[in-house]
């Protein structure tokens, strides 16, 4: 799985921001590592300088079977979006794995 933080409006330290979020992406993903090809994180300042719930995470994964799961988040800090983020996105993945391994057993 290859993975790719970006920021816009946000000054992350870059080596602390990037294993940070990577770590809890790993493990809300866990098991499903080897499902997914490529994971963009990306972090949003969404109201500038003027305070409130403006950072929204975004993560996009590219699956491994074709298609792509996006999930976003919007909090107070670029950490806890992430890690609402993360949660969401291995949610959202146990269930397409499922849908898929559904389809393939033919019970559609």
């Amino acid at each position: 799985m290859r993975f790719q933080l970006r920021a816009r409006g946000i000054e992350p330290s870059p080596t602390r921001s990037v294993s940070i979020v990577e770590r809890r992406l790993h493990s809300a993903v866990g098991r499903l590592t080897d499902k997914v090809r490529r994971v963009v994180v990306q972090l949003t300042d969404v109201n500038g300088p003027r305070g409130g719930r403006d950072v929204r995470c975004t993560i996009r994964a590219r699956l491994t079977t074709g298609g792509e799961l996006v999930v976003q988040e919007l909090h107070d800090s670029p950490f806890s979006a992430a890690a609402g983020a993360s949660d969401r996105m291995a949610r959202g993945l146990a269930r397409r794995i499922e849908r898929l391994h559904q389809r393939w057993r033919g019970r559609a």
